[in-house]
């Protein structure tokens, strides 16, 4: 480890300009090192790496660094970890076999910042807040995870910690194997809590005189050699399907037999049963998004009582397909059949679009009439997907809302290497985008059927979703809901707006008379989909399908 005291000295590359400082072991700054090999590759005029230099630290708009305190980060890296950062070491083990912990190894890196005064106002908006340029300096074939790591100072390891995702910049054609390097955006943290500024309105925030806990301000830096790529899909498909004992990336049937899901094909389907589908959401699958509804009975339940008389599910990629895509799969699934009865639906996040989607196909594309729909924090549009750092922290939610889900947490962990415009620009994402014609095209349409209903069931983070969960309780002692309401809303389940997931055709709601601006009244305390593990929320689906 390495601490510097922010005076001339910490900017001897930057010169007068104290634009920027370096990172990496005492000899980058020795000459003639520093001006014959150091600072050629720092202005680009060599793509050759730097033995020794492992990045570059300044202000994201190019300001002079006006920091005071000391800084501290490290000089060579290490290869042994814990806590929360051996975590994520686990997950990029899980995505690239070649790694064999002996002679390929992930490095951990880190900056803290704990002992740095960077100027944060005492009164702001979020475009007021400090915000920083770190740039790497890594191989072709190197890969690089950056995150935040939160956690208290005497916590060194991050044994009860969590982390924040920050994603690198764009790369031309998002190309992995021709840049030397990767350059990450990301926001100071304040000592003190954050406190919404009620004199000066929405959007306007204070620093209150409690320190923010956890405390520590600490940025965290793992490489590692995962192979030559041409850009950053086929990179992240190579992990994804290297990992494909614990993530299914491709489409298929699974059906409910003695307690849980099995894989099955569409002639296992019987057209002469009441049935019942479920669509899974982003990043998760069938057992996944429905897990409390295995776990409770309630799905053996409404087969027992004579509801359904099976109950499917659709698994299918959720990031790299969209609506459109998907359903059709699933329907060519049952090419040649034809169901006897109506089948009902359920659709959790993302696979609430795809319900409505499937829904609004006409009879003659689909093998059974849809007639009622239940959709679970439907993604009706995501606002992280039109903010330039929202994906970012919507990846950080998600890896919360996850948490107990190693697939889900591994195919989250491959996309955080990424550009978020690399995120955006992808089929499953753009579904949810609001605005965009994926999503336009399914919630400006209503269902074909006349009898179909919608019934939308809603949730909306609180202050008792924090007392009932310890991970969310720390996001939110750090502001992140008061830091993410410019870009959700006042209202939201920390993935989708809350008045977004209560939008139906009037005419095909379960809820009647049915009132878009009612939102509130149907309300469930819940983080994004977890509002199924209540006990009334399986109730009143159960009442709506029966």
């Amino acid at each position: 480890m390495k601490a510097i005291n922010l005076n001339q000295n910490a900017f001897a590359a930057a010169g007068s300009s104290k634009k920027f400082i370096l990172l990496g072991d005492p000899s980058i700054e020795q000459e003639p090192m520093l001006s014959q090999v150091v600072m050629p590759k720092i202005n680009k005029t060599t793509a050759r790496k730097v033995p020794g230099l492992w990045g570059t630290l300044g202000m994201m708009n190019d300001t002079p660094v006006d920091w005071q305190g000391n800084l501290k980060f490290s000089e060579y890296g290490n290869d042994s970890s814990g806590g929360v950062t051996l975590e994520e070491i686990e997950l990029i083990y899980s995505a690239n076999p070649q790694l064999d912990n002996k002679h390929l190894k992930v490095t951990e890196r880190f900056i803290s910042f704990e002992d740095v005064e960077f100027g944060f106002p005492s009164e702001f908006t979020l475009d007021e807040i400090p915000k920083f340029r770190l740039t790497l300096m890594l191989d072709a074939d190197e890969g690089a995870l950056v995150y935040y790591q939160y956690g208290h100072t005497n916590d060194r390891d991050g044994e009860n910690g969590s982390i924040g995702y920050i994603q690198p910049e764009k790369t031309t054609n998002h190309n992995v194997d021709n840049r030397d390097r990767l350059t990450y955006l990301f926001e100071a943290l304040p000592s003190m809590q954050i406190v919404e500024n009620t004199g000066k309105g929405d959007g306007h925030y204070l620093l209150s005189n409690v320190s923010r806990n956890p405390v520590k301000f600490l940025i965290k830096v793992l490489t590692y050699k995962r192979g030559t790529y041409a850009n950053s899909k086929e990179a992240v498909l190579n992990q994804t399907g290297s990992i494909a004992h614990i993530f299914e990336k491709e489409s298929k049937l699974v059906i409910f037999k003695n307690g849980s899901f099995v894989q099955c094909q569409g002639s296992d389907v019987q057209t002469d049963l009441k049935t019942l589908l479920l669509i899974h959401g982003t990043f998760s699958t069938t057992a996944g998004s429905y897990g409390a509804l295995i776990d409770s009975g309630w799905l053996q339940n409404m087969i027992d009582t004579g509801s359904y008389g099976q109950v499917i599910g659709f698994d299918h990629p959720t990031v790299f397909e969209d609506a459109v895509g998907n359903i059709n799969t699933l329907i060519s699934f049952f090419a040649g059949m034809q169901f006897l009865y109506p089948v009902d639906v359920m659709g959790s996040s993302q696979g609430g679009l795809l319900a409505q989607h499937l829904a609004n196909l006409p009879a003659g594309q689909k093998p059974f009439v849809v007639d009622k729909v239940a959709l679970v924090a439907s993604a009706n549009g995501v606002a992280y997907v039109n903010t330039a750092y929202g994906l970012s922290k919507m990846l950080s939610v998600l890896k919360v809302v996850f948490k107990n889900s190693k697939p889900a947490l591994a195919l989250i962990c491959s996309l955080a290497q990424h550009s978020i415009a690399f995120f955006i620009g992808q089929p499953g994402i753009d579904l949810m985008k609001p605005g965009s014609q994926r999503l336009t095209d399914i919630m400006d349409n209503h269902p074909d059927d006349p009898g179909t209903k919608y019934l939308p069931i809603i949730d909306d983070f609180t202050k008792e979703v924090v007392k009932d969960d310890n991970l969310f309780a720390k996001l939110a002692a750090m502001g992140f809901d008061l830091l993410i309401r410019p870009i959700m809303g006042k209202y939201n389940d920390w993935v989708v707006q809350t008045p977004n997931q209560f939008i139906v055709p009037a005419a095909y709601s379960a809820i009647q008379p049915y009132n878009p601006g009612d939102f509130l009244k149907y309300t469930y305390p819940a983080i994004h989909g977890k509002c199924l593990d209540k006990k009334e929320v399986q109730t009143e689906i159960g009442f709506f399908l029966a």
